[in-house]
């Protein structure tokens, strides 16, 4: 229970440090709100579980840091530091000690046996809101939505102070996207899967699984597919209808490898029709005559998939480099995963704070968070994207009066203070 006062200053924080995206914005949001952020180690976290004696070292530093400190709850990212047989959930019972996971991925392919980790002790926020029916099947109780963020420091934190920006671009004829091809991602993901579910038409033990894989990519890159379904409920209902036996990941599931083989299959077929998705767009850009300059700063897979007019850059330094991307394309180009209907991702928020011009596939939680043209501007095809780069080429004024009033919608409401802040109030009321 928390029993500290309401003064904030009072407050401490044990955050798991993973060495995962987030712990730093995290870390000086929780500063700025005038939080202690004391930081516990993870390390050798691997995809075949944590290492048994360096975990016990890590669980003996949460009981340190909390008889030291007394902190208000520990926080991660993606249920990072918990394993699969419930040990830290366990050991944060017995201190009363809140545990507070925010996710910023998909939860149903992290932490496989949540049985394990479900507690009225546990308190989940969650970047995507599609996920909250399937974690309360799971049995948690706790959950609230919680968008992503930008960290003005990084992103606008010039000389000192908030700048402002008055010549946004150095290229304004260039549209950049930034993200990689994701071949290596989807070849790894299939490398998790057994022989019967590798997709191969050539194969009898793997024909059912090519079927499935081309069905629900076709489904998924289909130009009726709404972004409002879920991934899983798209691949559910597909694999039931062609009569494929598949283990629902629920507590009713016979058997833990059926629920991992479930999911990574799942999981993979996300992976492709998310990199399908992002090729197609790009290689439409690529022959497009409206499009004078197209960056992809990305891995080496972009050679292979891209020609023309396409500029393949490698990978930028998130905290020291992209900034000065954002601020100086034409157009920051924004595809989101499918593993997010209806959230919005990174670049929503870092491209208006660092004084940059993103055009964004539609997304159903914009609404909201943006005025629609005003603040940010959106697309839901690839000809609407052309139509729109096509007006703000030809009228800079109107294009900079868009990323001032998106940067202002940004620093005024959508920090990772601002985030901070909305958990740290929703934590007092579920635990008070």
């Amino acid at each position: 229970m928390l029993t500290k006062s309401d003064n904030r200053n009072n407050s401490c924080i044990l955050l798991i440090d993973s060495g995962y995206f987030l712990i730093k914005e995290v870390k000086r949001a929780l500063q700025a709100q005038g939080c202690r952020a004391v930081t516990i180690p993870l390390n050798d976290v691997g995809e075949s579980g944590y290492n048994p004696r360096l975990y016990s070292l890590f669980l003996n530093q949460i009981i340190d840091a909390y008889e030291a400190e007394r902190p208000d709850f520990l926080l991660t990212i993606n249920h990072l530091g918990f394993d699969q047989n419930g040990r830290l959930t366990e050991l944060l019972e017995a201190l009363s000690l809140p545990g507070i996971v925010w996710y910023v991925d998909s939860p149903r392919y992290i932490l496989l046996n949540h049985l394990a980790n479900v507690s009225d002790n546990i308190g989940i926020f969650l970047w995507e809101a599609a996920y909250e029916s399937w974690l309360r099947q799971m049995g948690y109780k706790k959950i609230e939505t919680l968008p992503l963020a930008t960290d003005p420091d990084t992103f606008c934190h010039l000389g000192g102070t908030y700048s402002a920006v008055t010549d946004h671009s150095s290229n304004p004829d260039s549209v950049v996207f930034v993200g990689d091809s994701m071949d290596f991602a989807v070849v790894k993901a299939f490398s998790k899967l057994p022989q019967h579910l590798m997709p191969d038409s050539t194969n009898p033990d793997g024909a059912l699984a090519a079927e499935l894989t081309t069905r629900f990519c076709q489904t998924a890159l289909s130009e009726s597919f709404q972004r409002n379904n879920a991934p899983w409920e798209i691949y559910s209902e597909i694999a039931q209808g062609m009569g494929y036996d598949i283990a629902e990941c629920s507590p009713a599931a016979d058997s833990q490898s059926d629920q991992l083989n479930d999911l990574n299959l799942e999981s993979a077929l996300v992976l492709m029709a998310t990199r399908q998705q992002r090729h197609n767009f790009l290689r439409d850009l690529t022959g497009s005559d409206e499009i004078d300059t197209l960056q992809v700063y990305g891995d080496e897979g972009w050679k292979k998939i891209l020609n023309g007019k396409t500029s393949v850059l490698p990978p930028v330094d998130y905290y020291r480099k992209l900034p000065n991307v954002y601020r100086d394309a034409g157009a920051v180009l924004n595809l989101t995963s499918m593993q997010m209907p209806t959230a919005l991702n990174q670049r929503c928020y870092d491209v208006p704070a660092a004084g940059g011009f993103v055009i964004t596939d539609q997304q159903r939680s914009i609404q909201g968070q943006f005025e629609l043209e005003k603040e940010i501007v959106t697309f839901n095809s690839t000809i609407e994207f052309k139509e729109k780069w096509r007006f703000y080429k030809k009228n800079p004024t109107a294009r900079q009066a868009v990323i001032d009033a998106g940067r202002e919608r940004v620093l005024q409401e959508h920090t990772y203070s601002h985030r901070i802040a909305k958990m740290n109030s929703i934590v007092r009321n579920w635990f008070s």
